[in-house]
């Protein structure tokens, strides 16, 4: 893949990076300074963290280049109850039947952001996991 590419890329992370956006609103949340997902999605793809489909290989090393601090993600069941110092993370899934084959869509939310608001995955499907971020050092 072209990572200079740039209309292509933005393509890819518009139709894929839900969960990367995610993670990134979170490091922003604890830096309070805006961050490129273009730059976020090149540095994950060149150091093996981000696929070049989206897929996050290494949710924790994302979030730890990002804040420079370490983190723990973890997956939980849908009723967990995050603690005060954990950022959750909402898996849902949505099964469409389109002309006799069912299509699995998921998608990753934060429970006040949406990447692609609104998602017909959160307004038609369920949540069926969650992704627990929690710091476990400041730097």
């Amino acid at each position: 893949m072209n990572l200079n590419a740039k209309q292509r890329v933005y393509k890819i992370l518009g139709e894929n990076a839900c969960y990367q956006l995610c993670l990134t609103r979170i490091a922003e949340r604890v830096l309070g300074l805006p961050i490129d997902d273009y730059k976020v999605f090149v540095w994950g793809v060149t150091s093996g963290v981000i696929g070049e489909d989206c897929y996050i290989f290494y949710a924790a090393r994302l979030l730890e280049h990002l804040t420079v601090d370490k983190w723990e993600v973890r997956k939980e069941r849908p009723e967990y109850k995050c603690q005060e110092n954990e950022f959750e993370i909402q898996r849902w899934e949505w099964e469409e039947v389109i002309t006799g084959k069912t299509i699995v869509h998921s998608h990753f939310i934060l429970p006040d952001y949406d990447p692609l608001e609104p998602s017909e995955t959160v307004k038609n499907g369920k949540m069926v996991s969650k992704r627990i971020c929690r710091r476990i050092t400041n730097g």
